[in-house]
């Protein structure tokens, strides 16, 4: 008897003392920065993969170096157990071929707690950009290149981009001001959520918008061999040198020209 009276504190402290256990709220956050620094020497696009947080990728004209830097964060019951916590949040940097590879890893369990990374990196403005976000918000600006965006639940805004963009989201907007090089495509589509595209009134390009749910509405552009409904709008712009394709199930788009 005495044996198991001895044993009794020992069980329960273990209990108690368990860094697994189930929280109940997340009222109180710990936060911890990052930063790195990397050599743009025979790179030329960056990858970015993670699951909550936000990205923001700023392009710099002859950038020697790509800066990435940001906050881990981790919600939880209390400060203490949020701030133990922060150890299961890692930023990974590596790098193969022409790319530098960014990539959050989080635990495989959160027992009710919060986690997420929140990006802010500078790449030379020349750069192919890809990411790849669970939950967040995607902001890019002033990049000369390739953009590719898959997001599932978020906004993405596009600033400034001259090049290739291809985005996929799942729920949430998508608000961009693009210039479209001869030859080249931009790509958008969201589930539930509004497009809203600035354009330059010189662009060239097939264009194709479609929505389900929604209408599509242009303004300040000339098209030819235009077809226009609610849901559906065709036509070209310029001498058709290029493609922009638009597509929402649920929401509308909005087109504008400008200069």
């Amino acid at each position: 008897m005495l044996l198991l009276i001895l044993s009794l504190p020992l069980f329960f402290n273990c209990g108690i003392n368990d860094p697994d256990k189930n929280v109940f709220n997340t009222d109180y956050s710990a936060t911890e920065n990052f930063s790195f620094t990397v050599s743009t020497t025979s790179k030329s696009q960056l990858r970015i993969n993670s699951i909550n947080g936000s990205i923001e990728i700023l392009g710099v004209a002859g950038l020697s170096n790509v800066e990435i830097t940001g906050e881990k964060k981790v919600d939880s019951e209390n400060h203490a157990d949020a701030q133990a916590h922060l150890k299961d949040l890692d930023v990974k940097i590596s790098s193969s071929g022409t790319e530098i590879y960014v990539e959050t890893e989080y635990p495989n369990e959160t027992f009710g707690r919060g986690y997420s990374v929140n990006f802010q990196i500078w790449v030379p403005d020349n750069w192919h950009v890809l990411t790849d976000l669970t939950n967040g918000e995607v902001y890019v600006d002033s990049l000369n290149s390739d953009v590719d965006i898959d997001l599932t639940n978020g906004n993405v805004v596009l600033n400034e981009v001259f090049g290739n963009v291809n985005v996929d989201v799942t729920n949430g907007q998508v608000d961009g001001k693009l210039f479209l090089p001869l030859n080249s495509q931009f790509d958008i589509s969201t589930t539930n959520g509004v497009i809203n595209l600035l354009i330059p009134k010189t662009t060239s390009a097939n264009f194709t918008a479609q929505v389900t749910n929604g209408i599509i509405k242009t303004y300040e552009l000339s098209f030819s061999n235009m077809s226009n409904t609610n849901q559906n709008v065709t036509g070209k712009l310029g001498n058709g040198q290029g493609a922009i394709q638009l597509k929402t199930t649920n929401g509308n788009i909005n087109v504008t020209g400008f200069y």
